[in-house]
């Protein structure tokens, strides 16, 4: 009877000292009196019935024996064998709460939160770890961002973000459910933002909070387009599309804010996140400047979409990369006459007619383009008056973007570590216009294009057409290069969170 109360009472000290993460010693001490008891009273029913050896009594046996065996409740621990079971789960959260832990947990409402305790999309832990630890020092980022980038889980992560957001597109300074979204992924990830900037902008931040600060932008708007596409993820907002691949442009930077978070403690200095609103009404980039988004910034990158260059191809140029443009209205006026008496009339449409192929001659051999006095005197000509309203008051004229060298080298330097020679182009300067000219005119700043052309998916169409489309697969590629233009800029320009150089 003594062997029998004692094979319990040891299989409870083994089980105690197995279990991952140990309970009070209360209530271990409980936990043992109870099983011991209990494995008692079925040991004396054992020795009361052994010599009979009834099919039960040898039941009882076997299940004490099964009983005694080594629990494997420490299997869950994702890591070595080799190491004790308390340690494994040690291991796995060590430097932090594990990522999977921390996404169960309920979010706390803070200053700036979206205050959704359930985000839609939450980030899922990216491979190596997590706790914001990052890799090694000396590791090679480039590699080790890639790495994360190109998880599956977060490529499928991404492409969720960017389908809801165009299944619900939102017009200049409208982004509300857009800009919800983006904090609650930040809420999720646990970076800290500035909300509400620009009407519905943001600005997160990630590192030590101190200077160098480089910031990376995205805009969110959406255009006033009926979507032509049929596919599973169309616009259900009727009128309205991203027609500008401005959904892929958030969803990138919110890549590259995980991977930042999980690599903060290799950030010599601060990243700033942009998120701004109405880059196609011509102000967003402005107003974001006027409520302090470059408050410190020393630098300032962007990124978007191209169905010029094949998927994931990155392409840019140093100097003067996309034109200005800007609104105006001319009206001519002439003077009314009878059909019977056509010489006493004042032609306007005759005058207009000729403004028209003097603009598109003399202006450009012959005037600055700006200057009102080619209608005026095309009109007075044909013995009209005219008037121009360049609306600037109403309207922002965008001035061109040109690129910093320096910057721009940079860009080039992260394509080619990350792609390959092949995966960074130099393109031609284009005549569209950007508002991220903006900020170009304020602090050093490199635009450049992330290639999404892939005709087999249909995904060659222009901007702002119908039938825009996007390849997804670029997605994690522009993650990766966003994070490592930041990462890179700081470790060239600043100091990390101790200060060592």
């Amino acid at each position: 009877l003594a062997f029998f109360l004692l094979v319990p009472f040891l299989h409870c000290v083994y089980v105690c000292s197995r279990t991952p993460l140990a309970p009070p010693p209360a209530a271990s001490a409980v936990a043992s009196l109870c099983t011991t008891l209990l494995s008692t009273m079925a040991t004396i029913a054992v020795a009361g019935r052994w010599r009979r050896r009834s099919p039960a009594t040898v039941f009882l046996v076997v299940v004490l024996v099964l009983g005694a065996l080594p629990s494997e409740r420490c299997s869950l621990a994702p890591t070595s064998s080799a190491a004790p079971c308390w340690r494994k789960v040690a291991g796995a959260v060590e430097g932090g709460v594990s990522p999977a832990l921390l996404s169960s947990l309920p979010h706390r409402k803070k200053n700036g939160s979206s205050g959704d305790p359930s985000p839609r999309h939450p980030p899922a832990p990216l491979l190596g770890g997590g706790g914001g630890g990052g890799g090694e020092p000396g590791e090679d980022a480039s590699e080790a961002i890639m790495a994360m980038a190109t998880a599956p889980e977060m490529g499928e992560w991404l492409r969720r973000l960017r389908r809801e957001i165009h299944e619900h597109p939102e017009l200049a300074f409208e982004e509300v459910e857009t800009s919800r979204l983006i904090r609650e992924q930040l809420d999720a990830m646990g970076v800290r933002y500035v909300y509400p900037l620009a009407e519905t902008g943001l600005v997160a931040s990630l590192g030590s909070g101190e200077p160098p600060f480089v910031a990376l932008r995205a805009d969110m708007d959406a255009l006033p387009i009926q979507e032509a596409v049929e596919w599973a993820h169309k616009s259900k907002v009727p009128g309205r599309m991203h027609a500008c691949g401005h959904d892929a442009h958030v969803a990138m930077l919110l890549g590259a804010a995980r991977i930042l978070k999980h690599r903060e403690r290799q950030l010599k200095g601060t990243v700033k996140l942009l998120f701004q609103p109405a880059e196609e009404a011509g102000n967003g980039a402005k107003r974001m400047m006027e409520d302090g988004a470059l408050e410190g910034v020393e630098a300032i990158f962007a990124v978007h979409v191209s169905h010029e260059h094949p998927t994931s191809v990155i392409g840019s140029r140093a100097g003067p990369l996309l034109a200005g443009c800007g609104f105006f209205k001319a009206v001519i006026s002439g003077r009314e006459g009878l059909a019977g008496n056509p010489h006493h009339s004042v032609d306007p449409v005759l005058a207009a007619s000729a403004a028209v192929i003097s603009l598109q001659n003399i202006v450009s051999r012959e005037a600055n383009p700006l200057d009102s006095q080619v209608i005026v005197e095309q009109a007075g000509v044909y013995r009209c008056t005219a008037s121009v309203d360049f609306f600037e008051k109403d309207h922002l004229f965008y001035p061109p973007t040109v690129n910093d060298e320096h910057m721009t080298e940079l860009v080039k330097r992260v394509a080619t570590d990350l792609l390959g020679p092949k995966g960074y182009k130099v393109v031609p300067p284009m005549m569209g216009a950007e508002d991220f000219s903006f900020y170009s005119q304020v602090v050093p700043a490199a635009f450049y294009y992330i290639g999404v052309r892939n005709e087999t998916l249909g995904s060659h169409r222009t901007g702002h057409s119908p039938y825009f489309m996007i390849d997804e697969d670029a997605l994690p590629v522009g993650a990766a290069v966003h994070a490592s233009i930041a990462e890179r800029y700081l470790k060239e320009h600043g100091s990390n969170l101790h200060g060592v150089a």
